[in-house]
């Protein structure tokens, strides 16, 4: 997929800067009833799949890793590497006036789960929210985490309460 969306924005930047004869052959092969802006939806297609395989949202050397880009074609603009984690460009969040954020201690009980099967399929049973009474002894060991962060808005106060749950399972042999 990256590769396909390699090739469209290149054919794109054919629709920008070339000759006239390459932009009339690449304009041919563009539905123009389905894509009203062939640039915009090559990049995009190029952004988001790039954003699948883990790519950061200013990288912009996903393909001239892999082959040389012509400089031409590519950013003359170089680009500076900051302690910073990476962030969509000109996104800025919004500011929180005040967060707390809580761990209760580990709580260890015994449960009565089957350890999970050896197929494929075990995952469904776990993804499941009911518990599982029939099987072997378990000891489950669980933390509670809690965030809660609060800020004023136009309407009056925006509050969110995020609460994570862990669960280690072990089986007696």
């Amino acid at each position: 997929m990256l590769d396909l969306a390699e090739f469209l924005v290149s054919e794109a930047r054919i629709l920008e800067r070339g000759s006239d004869q390459a932009k009339k052959e690449a304009k041919e092969q563009v539905p123009q009833d389905r894509v009203k802006d062939p640039s915009s939806a090559a990049r995009e297609l190029r952004w988001r799949v790039k954003q699948l395989l883990g790519y950061d949202s200013d990288d912009e050397g996903g393909a001239s890793k892999r082959k040389a880009a012509s400089p031409a074609l590519g950013s003359k603009r170089r680009r500076v590497e900051d302690d910073e984690t990476p962030r969509v460009k000109n996104f800025v969040p919004k500011k929180w006036d005040g967060q707390v954020e809580t761990r209760t201690e580990a709580v260890v009980i015994q449960s009565g789960a089957p350890a999970p099967r050896t197929d494929d399929s075990w995952t469904e049973d776990w993804l499941s929210t009911e518990a599982k009474p029939d099987g072997v002894g378990a000891t489950v060991t669980m933390h509670r985490e809690t965030l809660v962060r609060v800020r004023r808005t136009a309407k009056g106060l925006e509050r969110h309460r995020i609460e994570r749950q862990l669960e280690e399972w072990q089986w007696d042999e």
